[in-house]
């Protein structure tokens, strides 16, 4: 039996692993009870879960593939957009809103990105930043006599920042 190539595969697919984690607390696990779980229409969802399941910290926290095809890159970008945004969870966090922002990313619509793309943009965001504040609390906290809670100015900068 002889097969082409050509003649197996026929334009593009795309896959986005949702997971209940929290992008504006570096990624950390989100848990709770799925209280609505609701998935877009004409896409494929592999998952276990269901409505009323229990993410739990003691597991990975994926929710499940979210997995698109088209015919052309734009067409399974613009669809997953599309797709994201009809998926609708309920009682976690998710990461649903950072996948989004990172396929409306200029670079990755242009097909500018590599293995530690997502890293880099984390990492630029954080050094645009002008620390002066920052800097300056902490150096006003251990001039004074009060304790110093080194984890608020950590929180603080995440969710500044990270968004």
């Amino acid at each position: 039996l002889e097969l082409k190539l050509s003649s197996l595969t026929s334009g593009y697919a795309m896959c986005a692993r949702v997971y209940a984690v929290d992008p504006t607390d570096d990624f950390s696990p989100s848990v709770g009870v799925i209280h609505h779980f609701e998935l877009p229409s004409g896409a494929r969802f592999d998952s276990h879960l269901r409505q009323g399941d229990e993410i739990s910290a003691l597991y990975d926290p994926l929710i499940g593939k979210l997995i698109i095809s088209g015919s052309s890159r734009k067409e399974c970008i613009s669809l997953m957009k599309k797709s994201l945004r009809g998926m609708h969870v309920h009682g976690v966090k998710t990461n649903i809103p950072f996948l989004i922002e990172l396929l409306e990313n200029k670079d990755f619509v242009a097909n500018n990105h590599h293995i530690s793309w997502v890293e880099k943009i984390l990492k630029k965001e954080i050094s645009d930043v002008d620390h002066t504040y920052i800097i300056e609390s902490v150096k006003k906290d251990l001039a004074s006599d009060s304790e110093v809670n080194t984890f608020e100015y950590r929180d603080f900068y995440r969710k500044k920042y990270l968004r």
